[in-house]
């Protein structure tokens, strides 16, 4: 455990299941454990360049040698190398621990992996880093996710009761108690998959990575009879599998979903139709009256964002919170859970796993230092 009256600076990182940037944030951790507050230094994206088609068909289990997944890794690995001392170095900051999320390829508990090689890493800094989160909660009979719940806790929570949206390649929701309700009353769960179907919707329909701000999906009207079956549908059964695992960018992203649009004439009333279910699939989530708090880069697309904040009027609805961007969140998440597993507090408080606080190792792949 960290010293209570010594600040920790703390890198995080994180590229999500949309496979478009490794997001490499900087906190400042002032105290520890559950009493620990977090204040954002800096945050920066990087794109994933030449890294993004590889990683995508890594994710989409497409078969490659294991010599081409190991310089896949290593590649991943210089560009966080990179990454973190360019942003470090411009600010003149040493961290005292890194904690790297990795890509995500393979999620089927207690089985997964996360792609990332640390060794680029150990020739550029001298500090702890910590990898693999996930795995002591699964090894203890949990999902590994969502993962961001105690980070989300520690950022967000407030007097009134709200609900952190992360409209992320897949959606995932923290709700949080008001007041002094404490972590034990924090749940976490995954609904349905977000900009893997918008993108894919821009890529089929525009011939574009993204329906820019939504500008297409706000001027097409969405269907109701659409609209309603796709919603009740998401989250339940994609593709047709009868299964309703988590989706962690592996070919499961319910991109079948669209099929069911392309009967509709018009690209933007498709389009429309696709964000009208999705922020009806989010706000019956939502326990109502709750503040809602969206963040992640379906923010971006102001149809959904208009679309949610409709289906709650009059409870509030807002994007970004505490200083944090929208598309900080997870990477300052890593931050904090990397200094929450260092104090030695198991990151997840659902499912099975919460039944093994004490167990016999830390949260965590640890790479100490030896300074």
């Amino acid at each position: 455990m960290a010293p209570e009256n010594t600040p920790r600076t703390v890198v995080g990182t994180m590229t999500g299941t949309s496979i478009d940037a490794l997001d490499v944030a900087i906190a400042r951790i002032h105290g520890t454990g559950l009493e620990m507050r977090a204040e954002l230094l800096a945050v920066e994206q990087t794109p994933l360049g030449a890294l993004k088609a590889p990683l995508r068909a890594a994710a989409d289990q497409t078969p490659m040698s294991a010599l081409d997944f190991a310089r896949l890794a290593h590649r991943f690995g210089l560009l966080h190398a990179e990454a973190i001392s360019s942003l470090t170095g411009r600010l003149g900051i040493t961290p005292d621990l890194i904690c790297l999320h990795g890509q995500t390829v393979a999620h089927a508990p207690p089985i997964g992996w996360a792609l990332l090689d640390t060794t680029p890493l150990l020739a550029h800094f001298e500090c702890t880093i910590v990898t693999e989160l996930r795995h002591l909660d699964m090894a203890h009979g949990g999902q590994g996710a969502p993962i961001s719940p105690l980070a989300d806790w520690i950022l967000f929570r407030g007097e009134r009761p709200r609900t952190i949206v992360n409209l992320g390649g897949f959606c995932n929701i923290t709700s949080l108690p008001g007041g002094s309700g404490g972590w034990n009353q924090v749940t976490g769960r995954d609904l349905c998959p977000c900009n893997h179907l918008l993108d894919e919707g821009a890529r089929r329909w525009l011939d574009a990575s993204m329906d820019l701000d939504g500008q297409k999906a706000m001027t097409g009207t969405a269907d109701p009879t659409l609209t309603a079956g796709l919603a009740e549908a998401m989250g339940t059964d994609r593709d047709g599998t009868g299964e309703s695992a988590r989706a962690l960018a592996q070919g499961d992203e319910g991109r079948t979903f669209l099929d069911r649009l392309e009967g509709l004439p018009a690209v933007e009333d498709r389009l429309a139709t696709l964000t009208r279910a999705l922020a009806i699939r989010i706000t019956k989530a939502v326990t109502p009256g709750e503040d809602v708090v969206l963040f992640g880069g379906g923010t971006f697309n102001q149809a959904l964002v208009d679309d949610i904040a409709k289906g709650r009027t009059p409870a509030p609805t807002c994007t970004g919170m505490n200083g944090v961007p929208v598309s900080a969140r997870e990477a300052l998440a890593m931050a904090v859970l990397g200094a929450c597993a260092q104090d030695g507090i198991m990151i997840t408080s659902s499912g099975e796993s919460a039944d093994h606080r004490n167990v016999a190792h830390l949260t965590g792949k640890w790479l100490q230092s030896a300074l």
